[in-house]
């Protein structure tokens, strides 16, 4: 383990615990987080792309984009950060790109799950940092500080051509190569990207993290769904126990970011999505799955023979213990998985 891996490894003891103890007490004497947000959401400039210095970047934030970061466990050391809104997909979209301090291996290109956001991916953004690469991630249209409809999708194509777009950008203007690393929902839109778009060549490694192709009791929810329809639009969300994080658990129930109603039309979208799905033709990419044997959010019994079929030099590995959650599991748990990710993808590298 390097100095930098060292350096980064004290802030993982952090983990959610003390970003809820931020929320509970507030952020110094600023506004709260819901009314900084909000700011965030209408004030917020345009991502810009040239000079990426740290000290440039730190003194063109205003003090509540630097809360935001600190909420959310987003204000990383030893890396470059910048944070804008990119034009994708007609989406207004939140977007965040980290570049190491030093040599850089390449760039990865993360994509989170359905009711997730940016931070979710904090620890493993520490991990991809500390192994060496830059890091571009955004949130999905309809979640965190992107505009849509809460949580809402007409057609997963809306979510696959914001990636493409944000693909484009990290091969403009990051090092390469470029590598696509997803969690549930963020997989079914990258197996999309792939498998689908003409310049998805560029990719070179695919890590698949808890994968959604199709979500547990499928035909139970959709019955369900079908049921609701004529009487509402949306229902209201059940916190699950993804994860055996307990702080975590905590912290996502209280995320001012995270919905509290699940729209139908969502779930439609999704069906429909599977129904393309299998009319997708195989690939021969690399491709790592990480999925936990505690998953109960997924069906990886039907999603992990599904995904083999379209990747078959794909190699499958299974966190005993693992829910959904992999990325904000207890820590020896997420270990196993980030070390997984990141071992995977600086595979042949120097």
């Amino acid at each position: 383990m390097n100095w930098r891996q060292l350096h980064l490894s004290f802030w993982h003891v952090l983990q959610w615990g003390g970003v809820a103890l931020l929320m509970a007490v507030g952020v110094g004497t600023a506004a709260p987080i819901e009314q900084q947000l909000a700011a965030i959401r209408k004030t917020s400039p345009e991502l810009h792309w040239n000079a990426l210095q740290l000290q440039a970047q730190l003194a063109e934030l205003d003090d509540t984009i630097s809360k935001y970061f600190a909420f959310y466990g987003l204000d990383l050391p030893c890396a470059q950060h910048r944070f804008g809104y990119v034009d994708a997909g007609g989406k207004r979209i939140a977007t965040h790109v980290f570049v190491p301090d030093g040599e850089v291996r390449g760039t990865v290109v993360a994509v989170h799950g359905y009711l997730d956001h940016t931070a979710t991916w904090r620890h493993a953004i520490r991990e991809l940092l500390a192994t060496g690469f830059a890091v571009i991630i955004y949130d999905q249209p309809g979640h965190g500080l992107s505009s849509g409809p809460q949580a809402s999708i007409g057609d997963f194509s809306e979510y696959v051509a914001v990636l493409q777009a944000m693909v484009n950008s990290a091969r403009e203007h990051l090092p390469a190569p470029c590598h696509l690393a997803a969690h549930s929902m963020g997989c079914a839109i990258s197996v999309d990207y792939l498998l689908s778009s003409s310049d998805a060549d560029c990719i070179d490694k695919v890590v698949l993290t808890a994968p959604l192709v199709r979500s547990n009791h499928w035909r139970l929810s959709n019955g369900g769904s079908w049921l609701a329809k004529p009487f509402v639009d949306t229902v209201p969300r059940k916190f699950r126990n993804n994860s055996s994080d307990k702080a975590y658990l905590e912290f996502v129930k209280r995320d001012p970011l995270h919905a509290r109603h699940l729209p139908l039309a969502w779930t439609d979208s999704l069906r429909r999505w599977n129904t393309r799905a299998e009319k997708f033709k195989a690939s021969s990419r690399p491709v790592l799955i990480i999925q936990g044997d505690r998953d109960r959010t997924v069906d990886a019994k039907y999603n992990l023979p599904f995904l083999k079929r379209l990747f078959p030099n794909s190699r499958a590995m299974m966190i005993k213990g693992g829910g959904h959650q992999l990325l904000n599991e207890t820590e020896s748990l997420k270990r196993k998985t980030l070390e997984a990710m990141s071992s995977f993808l600086k595979e042949g590298t120097p």
